[in-house]
């Protein structure tokens, strides 16, 4: 009937996904029922807690070519490990490490080494991918993407040993976390589809506006010398007990 009119324009890309269901602790997997009351209630969620730990997970197990499972201790887990455990742990160490040891400030560039190129390299590289992943609609692949830039972050901080090069070599250890400021700043924009609360947490800290959450500045670097805004937690940690007290 669309195309006989001739007016509309058709679509050229179907995205679909399969069901969802749920799994609540210590009972089997079953259908999302509003009867039966196996679901979540998103608006009672939301009157104790922070909207992205449930985006991210929605995301993450999206049933994008299968059906899948909300379940619940899993959701649980992945917000303590994942996003206080990886992403939240290194913007947390990141920014409180620079405020306490290096003025709270962007440290100078300095010698960048190999480690460091290669750190800031997988930022430009994972903030492409990023967004060809999402431009073909594969939002579970651009969230692993995100991630795995947050995990390598983690491990670059833990070679460089910046606690270590404080006492040591302090102007290596302010190239250590200019690496790792400039890694935020990525990872706030490329995150930002998936988890816009938290990247506006990190807006903050990193003192910059929501200008820089255009794509294009994803991989434009902070100057030396920019002022920090104040470390702040990004994730609280989950229980059953708390989601479902009532």
């Amino acid at each position: 009937m669309m195309m006989a009119d001739g007016t509309y324009q058709l679509p050229s890309y179907v995205v679909a996904n399969a069901f969802l269901n749920i799994k609540f602790p210590g009972q089997e997997e079953a259908k999302i029922s509003k009867s039966r009351g196996t679901a979540i209630w998103v608006e009672e969620y939301l009157k104790s807690f922070d909207p992205d730990p449930l985006r991210y997970y929605l995301t993450a197990i999206a049933p994008e070519t299968q059906r899948a499972a909300f379940d619940v201790d899993e959701f649980i887990n992945r917000n303590n490990t994942e996003l206080i455990g990886t992403f939240g742990n290194f913007v947390n160490r990141t920014m409180t490490f620079t405020h306490r040891y290096l003025d709270g400030k962007v440290p100078a560039t300095g010698r960048r080494e190999q480690i460091d190129q290669k750190q800031l390299a997988a930022c430009r590289q994972s903030a492409d991918k990023t967004a060809d992943l999402l431009d073909a609609f594969h939002f579970k692949a651009a969230l692993t993407e995100v991630m795995s830039l947050a995990r390598q972050a983690n491990a670059y901080f833990d070679a460089k040993q910046p606690w270590v090069q404080r006492k040591t070599d302090l102007a290596q250890c302010g190239t250590t976390m200019n690496v790792c400021l400039q890694t935020i700043k990525t990872l706030t924009t490329i995150i930002a589809p998936f988890l816009p609360f938290s990247a506006d947490k990190c807006l903050a800290q990193l003192n910059i506006d929501r200008s820089v959450l255009a794509w294009d500045q994803a991989k434009v670097e902070l100057p030396a010398g920019h002022p920090l805004g104040k470390p702040q937690v990004l994730f609280q940690k989950l229980d059953a007990a708390e989601l479902f007290e009532d």
